[in-house]
């Protein structure tokens, strides 16, 4: 059977039951649903590497996920009615033959969107769509401001781990990194699942949620109330690690980033002797920030490769703000995406020395859509694709970036999970030759001297003052 005949024998079912729920905003109407099919079928990366067999066993897949998908949102009678029927409705699909006869037997705009919602975050962990409500959180995050409490967590089943508290924001001077959160309004995390847990932390604005924590310092559980308020992320910090050395933290990478660094080193160039970017924990952002950022920091070339539906290049043109003094990045198994962009780059142009642990390994671009302005549906939905592989300068991929001297887990630390994707791109590309740095080789030889006059420290900061006192005397 060709792959298109199956697509439309698939997807053209009669459920014989339909679902009532209350709808995101506007309902999806089959017209969007086949729109929004169609444009994540022909922009996703995962459609260039996949066979047909594999894309009937997604089908398949994707749609038994539909019941995980409803209690994901809180819809649990509904996933278990769907639950009870959904092997008999997916031997019935097989009879069908039109996309717009499949959404319209669905019965309902919330089973079109939770089959839409299944489908595409069946094809790889980073892909998604949004219902309108999520759509508008989402949007709002990639500049850096949104409605929440102002936290970030890890799974740590059965709690929820705070790994960071913004500043200014909400929870501030109520929660604290390593608080360890049981319960969310008096519901038990360990029974809430990924989407039903974003939207029990976030809400409306200016209302409560109350958080019951675990707390080191704390004997019994603690009840911590926070007021949902504007969030404004920060992008960058700064401070002094000691006289001459600049310590410059990118949180993410937003479209500021870049600026706000380059002022940071105006600022305080002429007391600069070294400088010390630290990338650890980031999560990363906008790839043209990470392309401008290395632009700050090196004379011109490419900064990153992207390959996919189109290639392309980005490069850095500007000449560089700081060229000459000695540069180190911290990073470690939370370096993500446009921060490993960086890290990476730096790295191949011999610009800094990389010290920590080895990166969380992305290598995979996302695009954000909104379905309004980009396919031109009624319904303001969204969604997150992926569409590109990245590889650095030098053409290798960024599945993981290896630092120049690692630093090794602390004992209280525990490794990061890293994601595993369904498909896979080559880990080399053919590229431009690169023109490194003029100090690049004696760094180079330099480090094989200075390895063994370090001492062992699984404290990266403490390690990069060892460092830097021998950068410094070389120059």
């Amino acid at each position: 059977m060709k792959l298109r005949a199956f697509i439309l024998i698939l997807i053209t079912m009669s459920l014989g039951i339909e679902l009532k729920a209350q709808s995101s905003a506007l309902d999806l109407s089959c017209q969007d649903f086949e729109k929004v099919f169609e444009f994540v079928r022909k922009e996703h990366l995962r459609f260039r590497v996949m066979a047909e067999q594999e894309y009937l066993e997604l089908f398949k897949k994707a749609f038994r996920a539909i019941p995980d998908t409803m209690r994901n949102r809180g819809y649990l009678m509904m996933a278990a009615q769907f639950e009870n029927e959904k092997e008999d409705l997916l031997k019935k699909a097989m009879a069908q033959s039109s996309l717009q006869g499949f959404c319209r037997s669905l019965g309902s705009s919330l089973t079109q969107a939770m089959f839409l919602k299944a489908f595409v975050s069946e094809l790889d962990p980073y892909s998604e769509f949004y219902l309108s409500d999520e759509s508008q959180r989402k949007s709002s995050v990639v500049d850096g401001h949104f409605v929440g409490v102002g936290i970030a967590t890890k799974n740590a089943d059965p709690f929820l781990e705070i790994t960071e508290v913004v500043d200014g924001g909400p929870s501030e001077g109520k929660l604290k990194v390593g608080d360890r959160i049981t319960h969310i309004d008096g519901y038990p995390v360990r029974g809430l699942r990924g989407e039903e847990l974003k939207i029990r932390i976030r809400g409306a604005l200016h209302t409560d949620v109350k958080f019951s924590v675990l707390r080191s310092s704390e004997p019994i559980s603690l009840d911590v109330v926070v007021n949902r308020d504007h969030v404004y992320q920060q992008s960058v910090s700064y401070r002094w690690m000691e006289k001459g050395v600049l310590q410059i933290r990118i949180h993410r990478f937003f479209v500021q980033t870049a600026g706000q660094i380059r002022d940071i080193l105006m600022k305080e160039k002429s007391k600069m002797k070294a400088l010390v970017l630290d990338l650890r924990d980031n999560p990363g952002g906008l790839l043209q920030s990470a392309r401008d950022v290395v632009d700050l920091f090196v004379g011109s070339g490419v900064v990153v490769y992207l390959r996919g539906e189109y290639d392309d290049q980005l490069w850095a043109l500007h000449g560089g703000a700081v060229l000459g003094t000695p540069m180190l990045v911290l990073i470690n198994e939370r370096t993500a995406s446009a921060a490993e962009i960086v890290a990476g780059a730096l790295q191949d142009y011999g610009r800094a020395l990389l010290v920590g642990r080895q990166t969380f390994g992305k290598s995979c671009v996302q695009n954000i859509y909104e379905t309004q302005s980009a396919i031109g549906t009624a319904y303001p939905g969204g969604l997150k694709i992926t569409t590109l592989w990245y590889y650095l300068p030098s053409g290798r991929s960024a599945k993981s970036i290896i630092p120049d001297f690692a630093v090794p887990l602390a004992a209280d630390e525990t490794n990061t999970e890293r994601i595993h994707m369904p498909y896979e791109m080559p880990s080399q590309i053919e590229v431009f030759p690169i023109s490194k740095t003029k100090r690049a080789a004696k760094i180079k030889s330099l480090m094989g001297e200075i390895r063994p006059k370090l001492q062992a420290s699984s404290e990266s900061e403490k390690l990069s003052l060892e460092l830097i006192k021998y950068l410094l005397a070389e120059r």
